[in-house]
């Protein structure tokens, strides 16, 4: 057995690993490398444990330097997910050690992988975990009628009430009006966002796995969000609304259209992604059904005495927040892939 680095000649080999190999997510797909190639200036670092039967094992990594800190050997830098795939313990460490073996000729800070599981996890001591973060999936029930009964009364309502004002559903492949409705959303919750090209790349690289649901009221794009698709399981990963989403409940609407869709086109496991806990999206997710479920993101130190603290309560990214917030949304587009591309 051994462990090697991949170029972008194995993509193919390391699709169908992913497809075959339990514990592999949408955000392993070899397509990422390419979307961080164009967009960001992360070295790509794919390693490969391999047997006489072929593929055994993934760990896709970049080397990412930030500024004014540690730079990092990060999987996945875009994802929710990430980190070791593995059949076996021995596979496992394998790969670990050849991740360690990276970071340490790079001299990084530290290395970080976002495992979804603890059984993923490198369980090798001096590891630092973190469970600050949580998924919500949720298998999608067999009938319209008996999904939209999982739906807790309250969620269930205000779709109801979306419906009674005619709110329509429509998906697409053409980046906007995503994407305008996406930049004011983030710049009203003070979050930096990536460039145009950026969302477009990603509906174009995985054309056979995304799309895009907008939610109208008349002609009026009131919410939005971008979607993948991986084996039985239906991704929303990038969403938001204009400001009367809210009173028109455009966002329960929304999530409910993708779940009756996907269960129309055969999707088994609805997955509401990443949150962090105590946050206003971990509060909708959980007010829609869904339970948390912590990420096991664990850290290996290397150079580094600690991780850097970019947890959104920190009062000195709580002023950079109100900053953004006030700023004008074409400025924020200009500004926004510049700052965002430091806090992957």
């Amino acid at each position: 057995m051994e462990v090697s680095l991949v170029d972008q000649s194995g993509g193919v080999a390391w699709n169908q690993a992913v497809q075959e190999l339990p514990g592999a997510t949408f955000y392993h797909r070899f397509e990422w490398r390419e979307v961080v190639r164009r967009h960001f200036r992360f070295t790509p670092l794919y390693l490969v444990a391999t047997d006489s039967t072929g593929i055994c094992g993934l760990l896709p990594l970049f080397y990412v330097r930030r500024a004014l800190q540690p730079s990092v050997l990060l999987s996945m830098p875009l994802g929710v997910y990430g980190g070791v795939v593995a059949g076996t313990e021995e596979v496992r460490r394998l790969l670990v050690d050849a991740a360690i073996g990276e970071g340490e000729k790079l001299g990084v800070g530290y290395i970080e992988l976002r495992h979804q599981s603890p059984e993923q996890g490198a369980q090798i001591g001096d590891w630092l975990t973190d469970r600050d973060n949580a998924t919500f999936q949720r298998e999608l029930a067999a009938t319209e009628a008996a999904q939209l009964k999982s739906i807790p009364r309250k969620q269930r309502a205000e779709i109801r009430k979306a419906q009674g004002i005619e709110l329509r559903s429509e998906f697409s492949r053409d980046i906007e009006p995503f994407y305008s409705v996406y930049a004011t959303s983030m710049r009203n919750l003070g979050s930096p966002m990536f460039a145009r090209r950026y969302y477009q790349t990603l509906i174009e690289l995985f054309a056979d796995h995304s799309d895009l649901l907008t939610v109208y009221q008349g002609d009026q794009p009131l919410a939005s969000v971008l979607n993948f698709y991986f084996k039985d399981q239906v991704l929303p990963f990038y969403g938001g609304g204009y400001p009367a989403a809210r009173p028109t409940n455009a966002f329960p609407f929304m999530y409910w259209e993708l779940m009756r869709e996907s269960q129309r086109r055969g999707y088994r496991l609805f997955d509401f992604g990443r949150s962090r806990a105590g946050s206003g999206a971990y509060s909708f997710k959980k007010n829609f059904g869904f339970e948390p479920k912590p990420l096991h993101y664990q850290r290996r130190l290397l150079k580094a005495d600690s991780v850097p603290d970019i947890n959104p309560d920190n009062p000195s990214l709580q002023r950079m927040i109100a900053i953004w917030q006030r700023l004008p949304v074409a400025v924020t587009r200009r500004l926004g892939p510049l700052v965002a591309a430091a806090t992957v």
